[in-house]
């Protein structure tokens, strides 16, 4: 028995390994036990406003018209996580949102933000959010060309607080001219592959709050 077990060993470590990623890699997403009502709302800056590009064309106009839900859209261009934080109360949660989609990070990076200040303002969206305990949906940025310096600050976040999450959603846009009106900013078709990314995720919270059957 020993030799047998000796032998199957890298076996049993690999399912072991398997298992703790798998693991790992699961989190309950906060809010989600009961049905909701209300919009889907979405906190974002130009990525979701739509640069030189009709509103239609957005990738948060794709997921309304594909989902056929209320998704109102609260992209404003050139914003910072600090600037956006006072509009959580001022905007967002008058609107009694079922879901709130945080899509920020950008204008911080491109201003050169300290990252400890960005993360500050992100969680403290997050608890106010909570406050009225509706679930969250955080999409990720890269926080620079060649090092994503966000990277770990959104995932901690998503661990820290129990969040949806689709991490980088200018994943492959970014070095991708044929999607892109400049050097940043998405077309149409980089839209379409931003909601591409977000649908499934945001799809199966939708169900599971009830706002999507």
């Amino acid at each position: 028995m020993p030799v047998l077990f000796s032998g199957s060993r890298p076996f049993v470590l690999l399912v072991l390994l398997f298992l703790f990623v798998l693991t790992g890699c699961s989190h309950t997403v906060k809010f989600t036990e009961q049905k909701k009502s209300g919009p889907v709302v979405v906190l974002g800056d130009s990525l979701s406003e739509g640069f030189s590009i009709p509103k239609e064309e957005t990738y948060v106009a794709a997921l309304r018209e594909r989902l056929g839900v209320e998704i109102v859209n609260l992209g404003k261009k050139g914003i910072t996580t600090g600037e956006s934080l006072p509009r959580v109360k001022e905007e967002v949660l008058p609107l009694k949102p079922g879901l709130v989609v945080l899509q920020l990070g950008g204008n911080d990076a491109l201003q050169k933000k300290d990252l400890s200040e960005t993360r500050a303002n992100l969680q403290a969206m997050i608890d106010q959010i909570y406050e009225q305990k509706v679930p969250i949906l955080l999409l990720g940025v890269r926080g620079g060309l060649l090092k994503d310096k966000y990277a770990n600050m959104y995932e901690e976040l998503v661990e820290d607080n129990g969040l949806a999450y689709v991490p980088d959603i200018l994943d492959g846009i970014l070095t991708s001219p044929g999607l892109r009106v400049d050097n940043i900013h998405p077309n149409a078709k980089g839209h379409q592959m931003i909601a591409d990314r977000v649908e499934p995720e945001l799809l199966a919270l939708l169900k599971k709050l009830g706002i999507k059957s």
